[in-house]
């Protein structure tokens, strides 16, 4: 009697074809794709944005300083009066008050008064200026609290109180 060893494989699949592979490939890349999309954008964009502001209010205030001959500077609202939502986001240009002529009332002043030159601008939701991270002059070493402050009067309810002068 002779025994008959079956070496035939059981008929079935074993592995994937070549249309699935390409399916799960493509499904993949599309998640991928859509997650880097979605990531792509986590917290940086009221970054990026608040940093053209502000350099667009510095050279505002570079003009007008070098255009008038008077002293410009940008004000970063410590603590607003009436806004305390926009404390460390409003800033705005402002210049030294002048008379009739355009000369510097008080020229020697170190703390003239300050007229708004414009509505300034709002850092986006959640940016902040920090007094921590931000010195006049790296290279001093001056320390975070001694930038100068100053009250600002004569100015819409919103835009009264301390700021941070640059």
């Amino acid at each position: 009697m002779t025994h008959r060893l079956d070496k035939h494989r059981p008929v079935g699949r074993a592995a994937f074809t070549l249309v699935e592979l390409l399916v799960v490939i493509a499904i993949i890349s599309i998640l991928m794709t859509a997650g880097s999309i979605g990531l792509s954008g986590v917290g940086g964009k009221g970054v990026t944005s608040g940093v053209s502001t502000v350099e667009s209010l510095f050279d505002e205030a570079r003009t007008i300083a070098m255009g008038r001959n008077i002293r410009a500077a940008v004000l970063v609202a410590k603590t607003l009066d009436n806004n305390p939502a926009e404390d460390l986001r409003r800033i705005v240009v402002a210049y030294e008050e002048t008379d009739q002529d355009g000369k510097p009332v008080a020229p020697d002043s170190a703390t003239p008064n300050w007229v708004l030159s414009s509505r300034g601008a709002l850092l986006p939701e959640q940016t902040f200026f920090s007094a921590k991270f931000s010195t006049k002059d790296q290279t001093s070493g001056q320390a975070p609290d001694e930038i100068s402050s100053s009250r600002i009067t004569g100015v819409k309810n919103s835009y009264r109180g301390s700021y941070y002068i640059y």
